[in-house]
This record gives C-alpha cells, sequence and structure tokens, in this order.
C-alpha cells in the first residue's frame, strides 16, 4: 500500500513539473512579462525553498515533506503565476519586440473576417468609385485632425463602416495618450484586384487573395508620425498601447509587418 502511495505521489509530481514546463512555454509565446516579474517569482520561490528547509530540519519524515510540499507547490505556483497573475498585466514598455509576438494574428485568421465583414472584391478602381456612388458598403476616408492618409500607390482610400470605425476609435485612443496635435500615419488601404496585380510585379510577397481586396483592412506605420512635441519613440509605444487594447477587446486582428514597419489591421 505504501508503495503504491509513493508511486501516486511521484506521479503527482512530474504531472506538476510537465504543467509548469507548458506554463514557462506559454510565457514566452504568448506573454510579456518584464524581467522583473521573473526575479519576483525567483525570490519567491527561493523563500519557498528557504521555509521548506527548515521544515526538513524540524521534521523526521523529509520524504514525505518534498513530495508532498517541495515537488508539487513550486511547479503549481510558477503555473498559478503565468496563466492568472500575469495575462492581467498589459505588455511591459520593454521595445517593440514584445508587440512582435503579440501582434501575430496570421493571414488565415484575418482573411477569414475579412470575408465575413467585408465586400466582394472589386476588379478596378472605377469600381471602387462606382460602389460609393451607389450607396454600397464603402466609406472615404482622408487626412484629417485624427490620422494622415499619405499618398497611395498601391490601394484606395475606402473602407467599411465597421473598419472606418475601427480606425476612428484607434486615432481618439492614441491621441489619448499622445495629445491632440499628434497623428499617426495610414499607409494602405482598400485594393482592387488591378492593384493587387501591379503591387506582384515588384512585391513577390503580395498576396492575391489579400485581406485588402474586402475593405475591412488597414496598415498603419510605426515608424512615421504627424507630431509637434513627442518623439517617435514615444508615439510608436502609445500606438501599441492603443491597438493592444482594441485587440483585447476582440475587436480587431493585427499582424506587426517587420519589413513594411507597419501594422496589419482587419476589423472583426
Amino acid at each position: 500500500m505504501d508503495k503504491l502511495i509513493n508511486i501516486g505521489k511521484y506521479l503527482l509530481s512530474l504531472f506538476s513539473l510537465i504543467i509548469s514546463v507548458f506554463a514557462l512555454r506559454h510565457a514566452y509565446t504568448h506573454l510579456h512579462i518584464p524581467r522583473t516579474y521573473w526575479l519576483y517569482a525567483v525570490g519567491i520561490i527561493l523563500l519557498y525553498l528557504a521555509i521548506v528547509a527548515i521544515i526538513l530540519l524540524k521534521l523526521k519524515n523529509r520524504r514525505t515533506v518534498i513530495n508532498i510540499i517541495g515537488l508539487q507547490a513550486i511547479p503549481l505556483a510558477m503555473s498559478l503565476l503565468v496563466f492568472y497573475i500575469v495575462p492581467k498585466m498589459e505588455p511591459a514598455r520593454t521595445g517593440m519586440n514584445n508587440y512582435e509576438r503579440e501582434f501575430n494574428d496570421t493571414q488565415s485568421v484575418q482573411i477569414k473576417a475579412a470575408m465575413k465583414n467585408g465586400i466582394q472584391p472589386l476588379e478596378t478602381r472605377k469600381d471602387a468609385e462606382s460602389a460609393i456612388l451607389n450607396g454600397k458598403r464603402l466609406v472615404h476616408i482622408s487626412s484629417n485632425d485624427k490620422y494622415h492618409v499619405r499618398k497611395l500607390d498601391h490601394s484606395v482610400p475606402y473602407l467599411v463602416p465597421k473598419a472606418t470605425e475601427l480606425l476612428e476609435d484607434l486615432a481618439e485612443s492614441f491621441q489619448a495618450l499622445s495629445g491632440n496635435s499628434s497623428r499617426f500615419e495610414v499607409t494602405s488601404v482598400l485594393r482592387t484586384k488591378e492593384d493587387i496585380a501591379k503591387l506582384q510585379k515588384t512585391n513577390s510577397n503580395a498576396t492575391t487573395n489579400s485581406c485588402h481586396c474586402y475593405g475591412t483592412t488597414f496598415d498603419i506605420s510605426y515608424v512615421k508620425f504627424k507630431s509637434t512635441f513627442k518623439s517617435n519613440k514615444e508615439l510608436r509605444e502609445n500606438l501599441s498601447k492603443a491597438l493592444y487594447k482594441l485587440q483585447k477587446e476582440k475587436r480587431c486582428y493585427v499582424k506587426f509587418e517587420k519589413k513594411q514597419k507597419c501594422y496589419h489591421i482587419t476589423v472583426r
């Protein structure tokens, strides 16, 4: 009987260890944990080990103490830290690498939302203009006191109403952090099939079935801003914070585009 109990204890310890490994993997892949919090966690664990050591000096049945307390409580405490406490924190201000991991909604995820919420892809830019004139689901966007729309080479400035509302809300959140004199730059909006064909001649990564075809998707630069008083570094951080909030509210999908230096955003 005692042998079965010991086997059960060792299996439970192994299970706890496996949980901790998955917790650490989850933390590295999905969460932004500042170094300070890791130091706190290590400090707590060391304190816990010191308490266990004191208990071991007082008790004769040391194996039981290690099995029940030491091997199981520490991994479970790490799991609690990673799965419950850390997700309640927003990303730390530790640079764009954190956001690169967080803003990682893939093309396959975004295209489903685009097809669900958007229009049928248009052949030419004249079709887009006709859609506006005929009162179809497109809204013209242009530079204003909230955001700047750069000169568009491979897209036209139209979005479905839901995406337009998302863009407006993002701009308001950004200005709440940066001031009303600060604006981010929209770099790409609706693409027709004609636009994509031209783009593919110079950009081999351009996708034929792009989210931009549905009027649900826009790109925003994270390196160029219109501002008098703020640094680009601070503005970039504020844009990321505003975007992170909307993403967590499940209003949009976001992809960090390192090569194009922009955020690729699709309304949900």
